[in-house]
């Protein structure tokens, strides 16, 4: 089972089981159990299947912010515009596109973070 998700994220918040045959890429899957997760465009709306763009992830496991650290909370934990009042999303800087298929594919990353 391959596992993605940020440390903000309960660390394990997409997941695909991978097949015994080769593959030519290998995807990060789908959102588990009470996780939500958006490809969104620089102002934050949803981007078509196969469009790249910044993945956002939400849900029960998703950290408070960072301790001490009001500012760098401010810009990454933001609020969640598809969820209910009060939620928010973590902006992870990574690049990523809804394939065809519906699983999540990774495409880089979009700032230094990491």
């Amino acid at each position: 089972v391959h596992q993605y998700g940020p440390t903000e994220a309960c660390i394990d918040c997409v997941a695909w089981e991978t097949p015994r045959e080769a593959v030519e890429s290998m995807p990060l899957g789908h959102p588990i159990a009470n996780t939500d997760v958006y490809v969104v465009d620089e102002a934050g709306h949803p981007v078509p299947v196969g469009v790249a763009g910044e993945l956002c992830v939400g849900g029960e496991g998703l950290a408070r912010g960072y301790l001490g650290q009001p500012g760098l909370t401010a810009e990454r934990f933001v609020p969640n515009p598809f969820g209910a009042a009060g939620t928010r999303l973590y902006r992870t800087g990574d690049k990523a596109r809804w394939r065809e298929d519906g699983t999540l594919e990774y495409l880089g990353r979009l700032d230094f973070q990491v």
